[in-house]
């Protein structure tokens, strides 16, 4: 049986995160013969472009005791059990429609001992070169970072990090949040939760909580995904998509695909003039790094001096 690549990555990823050859090929539509033939081979599909993760996590509260409950100083000493551990995990690839996800059991919720978690994170990371998450700086990735170190793990791989949440502040939103704009793009809502009664009680061991938990946060990645693919074509972040390829083709920065075409305009910068391009796939616009105008024209333009105090 002949697999694409990408049906190849997507039976290595699902195994190397413990699904079966049943599961694998239910999940894929293909047959679970050909799944073992696959696996038995030892082939390794050729990857191009960078492997791009998309993830979300659902951390538990603390507990707390307080005499008030307005504008009250939490301290060390007011806590009774820590929170901000790890209660599920979810993601997904870009080149796939494929959830996977990780959760505690009743007892791990109980506990706080997230280390199953973190060691499912650490190695997906491992495996990726560009990481997306909405607030992914203030929240999942310092999250992961934490309960990594908490854990014993050493420090994750060095990836580039795509935040939703930045990428949203460059356009005018009535909220940021990531419903909201679901919302206001028309691409659907976040699951109803019910409240912080549903954190309370996987933080208690209730295993029908820590599954209606796993659910939200597995939409909360469809729902990524769907918003990223909106914004994508505006993203001026620090992930170009084109270093990940390796032949001599222009790639465009925001998607990787090569239908790019000039647009007959030109981008300025104080001395330079480059030819614009737009994706035809995603839509972003880039230019080209060749300056137009000559080196000669360049050394004879006058430049403001920047304003200093």
């Amino acid at each position: 049986m002949q697999y694409t690549n990408e049906i190849k990555q997507e039976i290595l990823r699902m195994k190397a995160f413990g699904s079966s050859s049943r599961e694998i090929a239910e999940a894929l539509n293909i047959s679970k013969s050909g799944v073992n033939d696959f696996l038995n081979s030892g082939e390794k599909p050729k990857v191009e472009g960078p492997r791009v993760l998309f993830l979300d996590l659902e951390t538990a509260p603390a507990t707390v005791v307080t005499f008030g409950r307005f504008n009250v100083n939490i301290t060390q000493d007011h806590v009774i059990k820590e929170g901000h551990y790890m209660l599920t995990a979810a993601w997904s690839w870009l080149d796939s429609d494929t959830v996977y996800r990780v959760r505690a059991t009743p007892d791990e919720a109980i506990s706080g001992d997230d280390s199953n978690i973190a060691a499912a994170l650490y190695e997906v990371i491992e495996e990726a070169d560009i990481v997306i998450a909405h607030n992914a700086i203030k929240f999942d990735i310092p999250v992961i970072k934490t309960r990594l170190l908490a854990n014993g793990f050493p420090p994750h791989k060095t990836v580039k990090v795509l935040d939703t949440l930045k990428m949203a502040k460059h356009f005018r939103f009535p909220s940021n949040k990531l419903d909201s704009i679901a919302a206001y793009l028309k691409l659907g809502r976040k699951v109803d939760t019910g409240g912080i009664d549903l954190w309370v009680r996987c933080i208690n061991g209730d295993n029908e909580a820590l599954e209606q938990m796993t659910e939200y946060n597995d939409h909360d990645v469809v729902l990524l995904k769907e918003v990223y693919n909106k914004l994508a074509a505006f993203n001026s972040g620090t992930a170009n998509f084109g270093n990940y390829y390796d032949d001599d083709k222009h790639h465009c920065p925001a998607c990787g695909s090569t239908a790019v075409t000039e647009t007959g305009n030109f981008v300025y910068t104080p001395v330079s003039k480059f030819e614009e391009v737009v994706c035809n796939d995603c839509g972003h616009r880039s230019r080209l790094r060749t300056a137009v105008n000559t080196k000669e024209q360049r050394k004879k333009a006058l430049v403001t001096p920047k304003v200093t105090g």
